[in-house]
């Protein structure tokens, strides 16, 4: 006949042993040693449940924080990339404006030069003809020039009535006060000024407002 015992620890036996053995034996074991030995398998079992239980919550939370954690280095990702390229087409903007700069430097510089290059009545009878063109059918034309080319637009005056017929006299007065290829013309009309320095700080403005239209066109034209 084959009864649950119960066996008392011996030295040298593991912890893990079990308390109780099946065997042989002639007496009988108390019902308070079953109960005990089934309400503390029932115990044990309930601990196991409850560990993985806890082992399955721990997994879920940490699956979980992971995801949160990727959303928001992928928002944090995002946000960086994109103030890398705000960056970019800043530093876009501001190459593009200086070499607009310098183009217009370079092409009015080439232009100063090859212009300085020309003989000094070219250049101020050019200056005289422009002041000229815009009057017409004046009786009477004062032209204000630097003393040091006087001569040499009074050696011009014939040509200059013949090319402009439509005025009368022109009287040439030396000022001081007027820098070279440069002049004043005084009529009825009023004031008209003119001077080859002027001339190309208006050349240089044409050449800013066209770069400039053209970068506006670009950044206002539609993306495909």
């Amino acid at each position: 006949m084959f009864f649950v015992i119960p066996v008392r620890d011996k030295p040298g036996c593991p912890d893990d042993a079990p308390p109780l053995r099946v065997g042989v034996a002639s007496g009988v074991v108390p019902r308070e040693t079953v109960q005990a030995y089934v309400q503390t398998q029932d115990i044990l079992s309930a601990a196991h449940e409850e560990a993985s239980r806890l082992a399955q919550a721990a997994r879920f939370a940490y699956d979980e924080q992971r995801q949160r954690g990727y959303a928001d280095g992928l928002e944090l990702a995002r946000q960086a990339q994109s103030e890398r390229m705000v960056e970019v087409v800043s530093r876009t903007v501001d190459y593009f404006e200086r070499i607009e700069q310098r183009m217009v430097t370079l092409v009015t510089d080439a232009v100063r030069r090859i212009v300085c290059e020309v003989p000094d009545d070219v250049r101020v009878l050019a200056v005289v003809r422009s002041v000229l063109s815009v009057v017409r059918n004046q009786k009477q034309i004062t032209l204000r020039l630097n003393p040091r080319q006087v001569d040499t637009v009074q050696s011009h005056l014939n040509d200059l009535l013949i090319a402009y017929p439509g005025n009368g006299f022109i009287d040439l007065v030396a000022d001081s006060r007027i820098t070279m290829d440069a002049c004043v013309l005084e009529s009825e009309m009023g004031f008209v000024e003119a001077s080859l320095e002027g001339q190309l700080r208006v050349l240089r403005n044409v050449f800013e407002r066209v770069l400039g239209s053209n970068d506006e066109t670009t950044s206002s034209a539609p993306h495909a």
